[in-house]
């Protein structure tokens, strides 16, 4: 039996003993049928591994019998799997399952979660349609595998092709990090007058392509070396073989998801050009965005729109909003405490796929390779203006920004800050600042128009400062 038969099998044989654990009562009968759907589980964890493993060789295959034969392994493999995540994520959730076996062969700078292992980011083929739109109107991540969006572009936009092909006299945005790490900020938001001193600033420069290429070849040989990672729209002057392969992009379906799922217009493209280590700390953006992974492979940590109050983002008005203010890599729970909450998914992207990240979603994001190279496809955000009840996710994130904003007006940005960072205290209303409480009782007075409980909303208050201004 091939595996993809197996893998087919497994699914059908877990979603039958997790129907069965649903209806049964013996106590007896459901520790033999969840000790069953364990053993199913563990089959299709290492499927899945099987599947990343054959993606893997995929990429690298040469020869044309091989990839013949990896395909048929790959497509059978993911049409069989494709029921598999929600199955797996539902069995994690009730502790039946264990966690997806990537972190174990992944690379030691790459962080791990202490808390809660990652849940696995579902996969589907771009050969069944139906699915992808259906996931796509659903506004869940997924990777998609198979797509033609930019096959023209896969396991060919090297680093080195595109400083032989980028042009001569293009400049190219790039940042420099000391230690890999690349946050990203942003001058001109520190409307509150944020401390933000110059050694927690990524640099960031203007180069060719081919001063670019230089640096990141001194970095392979010296560990010493600043870190250069490439983030910059395809500009004027770029090569003409480079606006070929650009212009062979598949985008009459890029662009007709604007109409089909009513987002906005497709208004950007990024290029992505970083070496093994590189990270772009947990961070969400207002658009919807397409990750389109080019060459190398990458990890993606993601966490709901939810989960905003456990990762603690900047203040809207310091240099880096919209990104978390925790360093993953050591985070004080004493402090904050709500992180241990987040669930994480992950997905490791190969050459060829493409990652959904719907908007609000946050992404904390891992180079594992050198010479990885990405492209993105930026939709201009598409948030509802009027209030939609019940309130969404995302929906819920947009106010949040938007009542801290209002807040922050009605305070003043320069007053702002000692504003918030009183209500973060808890103290007694009665021992707040005039002002302070001002600000507190007009947020209550827009909130209103939202929440009917006095309790959501003053718990949506504490979320909105505790943590967050210190």
């Amino acid at each position: 039996m091939e595996r993809g038969e197996i893998a087919d099998l497994r699914v059908r044989e877990a979603e039958d003993l997790k129907a069965l654990l649903g209806a049964c009562t013996s106590v007896r009968l459901r520790a033999v049928i969840e000790a069953e759907l364990r053993a199913a589980l563990a089959s299709l964890i290492e499927l899945a591994a099987d599947l990343t493993e054959v993606r893997r060789l995929l990429a690298e295959a040469r020869r044309q019998n091989s990839r013949a034969l990896l395909e048929r392994d790959a497509v059978r493999l993911e049409a069989a799997l494709a029921g598999a995540p929600p199955l797996l994520a539902a069995a994690f959730a009730e502790g039946l399952a264990t966690p997806t076996p990537i972190a174990a062969g992944l690379p030691d700078f790459c962080w791990r979660s202490p808390h809660k292992q990652p849940l696995p980011v579902p996969i589907v083929s771009a050969g069944e349609p139906a699915e992808v739109m259906q996931r796509l109107k659903a506004g869940e991540p997924f990777v998609l595998t198979g797509s033609r969006l930019c096959m023209s572009a896969v396991g060919k936009w090297t680093p080195a092709y595109l400083c032989a092909h980028f042009g001569e006299t293009a400049l190219c945005t790039v940042f420099e990090s000391a230690d890999a790490n690349f946050r990203y900020w942003d001058g001109r938001k520190n409307r509150g007058n944020y401390h933000f001193p110059d050694e927690a600033h990524t640099r960031k420069e203007l180069l060719t392509m081919r001063d670019f290429y230089a640096k990141t070849r001194r970095a392979l040989t010296n560990p010493a070396a600043p870190r250069a990672y490439l983030q910059t729209g395809l500009v004027e002057g770029v090569g003409a073989q480079l606006v070929r392969d650009f212009a062979r992009f598949d985008w009459a379906w890029a662009k007709s998801l604007s109409a089909t799922l009513g987002w906005g217009a497709l208004s950007s493209n990024v290029v992505f050009v970083g070496m093994a280590g590189h990270t772009t700390p947990a961070h969400f953006d207002e658009q919807q965005n397409l990750l389109a992974q080019l060459c190398g492979r990458k990890r993606l940590l993601l966490w709901r729109p939810a989960d905003w109050p456990c990762l603690y983002p900047f203040p809207l008005f310091h240099p880096c909003d919209r990104q978390t203010s925790l360093d993953l890599r050591a985070v004080d729970l004493a402090k904050f405490p709500k992180f241990a909450d987040a669930q994480p998914l992950e997905a490791v992207l190969q050459p060829g796929d493409v990652l959904f990240l719907p908007q609000y979603w946050w992404h904390h994001v891992e180079n594992l390779d050198d010479d990885c190279v990405s492209v993105n496809f930026w939709y201009v955000d598409n948030a509802q203006r009027d209030v939609q009840l019940p309130i969404s996710e995302k929906a819920n994130v947009a106010l949040r920004r938007n009542v801290e904003r209002m807040m922050a007006e009605k305070a003043g940005t320069e007053r702002a800050h000692a504003v918030f960072a009183e209500l973060a205290l808890g103290k007694p209303e009665a021992e707040l600042a005039e002002d302070t409480r001002s600000v507190l009782d007009y947020a209550r007075v827009l909130l209103r128009n939202v929440f009917t409980s006095e309790e959501v909303i003053e718990r949506w208050l504490v979320e909105l400062t505790v943590g967050r201004f210190t």
